[in-house]
């Protein structure tokens, strides 16, 4: 497993536990039960030792073992830097040589462990669960598209609302991600889509998940002190701020999924968000920021990544002018399996 240096945590991950527990507390049993059912379904390669006094885990990379108490939790790992990540989201947590112990009415302790559980098991990639092969069949609008499971008509939500018509043609092979949440209108998210011999990862979000990791990995900078998400400047939010020991640095991650001929190509669709953006970037160069834009292509194997000139030739002049005010542009392809995507090789970008 790659060491983590504990300053790389990226403590705005506390804002994203508010959609899991809504502000409630639990106790050691309802932390242990949720963490358990997390493991099995997050990680099912992950084994259940059966020769241990706690609940183990574990998987190739690293183990993870739970105490329980009526009022307290602790998480045991060889791995300090997975104890730190606990620490660092909760920082009332006692840390000790193998474990770090919480309350179990700490609001965010059940998030807590899901991140550090996440870092122990799986370092580097951004991983889904309950992946299943389907047949794209059509998309009546942006957000909705009918496919067919095992022979069955379903509908499905699309993570993305750019055109894809490239990609979603009718009898394609799809892979989807089955929900078990009643309240949502969907039971499936499209996932990837495969052209010709490509797995084309298409959604929206993960391109900044997975940055998020790839940079915890020591990737690009080596000092990070802290990383801010969603960061509002002036009349934008930047997708990154990062502070490290001599440098303020503004970070824009934008996701590719269109390609011609080997050659990455962004937008598939004119962007005046994705230009304001770029214009932002270059004001902040020069009021002393180190501003970065990375298109993240998510496939693998590209000759090249190149601005869509012929949708927006706007945004191909904006880049010029930021490549020459200073604002760093940088392209990486991805490995992209059914059921997961990784930051993979830094890519030529051609303006």
């Amino acid at each position: 497993m790659t060491i983590l240096n504990p300053c790389d945590i990226i403590v705005s991950m506390i804002s994203e536990t508010k959609s899991l527990l809504n502000g409630a507390n639990t106790n050691s049993c309802g932390l242990l039960s949720g963490l358990q059912e997390y493991i099995k379904e997050t990680f099912p390669s992950a084994k259940e030792r059966k020769d241990c006094d706690f609940p183990t885990y574990e998987t190739d990379c690293s183990y993870v073992s739970f105490s329980c108490r009526k009022r307290h939790f602790r998480l045991l790992s060889v791995d300090k830097n997975v104890l730190q990540v606990v620490k660092t989201l909760l920082p009332k947590a006692k840390l000790k040589e193998n474990s770090v112990k919480i309350k179990s009415s700490e609001m965010y302790a059940l998030h807590a462990m899901k991140v550090a559980i996440h870092y122990a098991f799986n370092p580097n990639k951004v991983i889904y669960s309950n992946i299943l092969e389907a047949v794209f069949c059509s998309r009546p609008n942006r957000f909705i598209a009918n496919i067919e499971i095992n022979g069955e008509k379903k509908i499905c939500h699309v993570k993305n609302t750019g055109r894809c018509r490239e990609l979603l043609i009718p009898g394609c092979k799809i892979y989807v991600k089955k929900h078990n949440n009643p309240e949502r209108k969907t039971d499936y998210s499209l996932i990837s889509v495969v052209k010709g011999d490509r797995l084309i990862n298409i959604d929206s979000q993960v391109p900044n998940k997975a940055v998020h990791k790839w940079l915890l990995q020591n990737n690009l900078f080596n000092d990070i002190e802290y990383i801010k998400s969603e960061y509002k400047y002036n009349n934008s939010r930047i997708d990154f701020f990062i502070k490290t020991k001599t440098r303020k640095i503004l970070l824009e991650v934008k996701g590719v999924t269109l390609e011609e001929d080997g050659v990455a190509l962004f937008p598939d669709a004119p962007t005046e968000r994705g230009l304001n953006h770029v214009k932002e970037l270059i004001k902040a160069k020069k009021e002393g920021y180190d501003s970065y834009i990375v298109f993240v292509i998510q496939m693998n194997s590209l000759k090249y990544f190149t601005p869509n000139e012929k949708t927006h030739a706007e945004f191909k002049e904006a880049l010029i002018e930021a490549r020459k005010s200073g604002v760093c542009i940088l392209a990486y392809d991805c490995l992209v399996t059914s059921d997961s995507i990784a930051i993979n090789n830094a890519c030529p970008v051609v303006l």
